[in-house]
């Protein structure tokens, strides 16, 4: 069974432990809408830190040097594929640049207009990123190599989204939280959370 867990107002985040490659990591972690200032490791064990308008990759091992650095105009959700070396990015409106991770690469850039600021989630293949776009106004799902799109049945937006790890199940939060079955579209289970902001299985 996936369980599923969800949040509102940001709490205090705090990373620890790498003084030994002199890199010390010690933020409070502060949202304001629409910026956002995150901090993340990848699936390969390097730190992902977003800025208002960068995505800093550092390899710990190598030191406090940015390994690279992913430009946006303005960040506001950044996702890492689970498997793989894909790295999503979305300003909130218009753009989401996919690059490759492990050499720095430009794979993908998605300009449709989306609506209200509005998350995007990895399928655990990898290869496949969920968004919403205004035209056809419903989620959909984008292969990165080969471009090609698929449109879910689910039309609402939210700010927040997650796959589950057998990608079956996509939940979103905003106002409420709601998760759907990606091939039906048909709603599971629902919960009137009151506002959230992000959301995981």
């Amino acid at each position: 069974m996936a369980m599923l867990l969800f949040g509102g107002l940001a709490q205090p985040a705090r990373a620890g432990g790498l003084e030994a490659v002199g890199f010390k990591l010690e933020q409070t972690i502060k949202e304001y809408f629409p910026r956002r200032h995150s901090v993340s490791f990848l699936p390969d064990g390097r730190l992902a830190v977003t800025e208002q308008a960068q995505i800093v990759v550092y390899d710990l091992s190598k030191g406090p040097t940015a390994q690279f650095k992913f430009q946006l105009s303005d960040m506001y959700k950044m996702v890492h594929a689970p498997v793989g070396s894909y790295l999503a990015a979305s300003d909130g409106t218009d753009l989401i640049r996919i690059w490759d991770s492990t050499t720095g690469q430009l794979v993908r850039e998605v300009r449709q207009k989306t609506l209200n600021f509005t998350g995007i989630a990895f399928m655990p293949n990898g290869e496949d990123l969920i968004f919403f776009a205004q035209d056809p106004n419903r989620w959909v799902i984008l292969n990165i190599p080969s471009g090609a799109r698929t449109d879910l049945p689910m039309t609402n937006t939210a700010e927040a989204i997650a796959v589950s790890p057998d990608g079956r199940q996509l939940a979103m939060c905003s106002s409420s939280l709601y998760v759907y079955d990606i091939a039906s579209g048909s709603k599971t289970w629902e919960h009137n959370w009151g506002g959230a902001d992000s959301v995981e299985f």
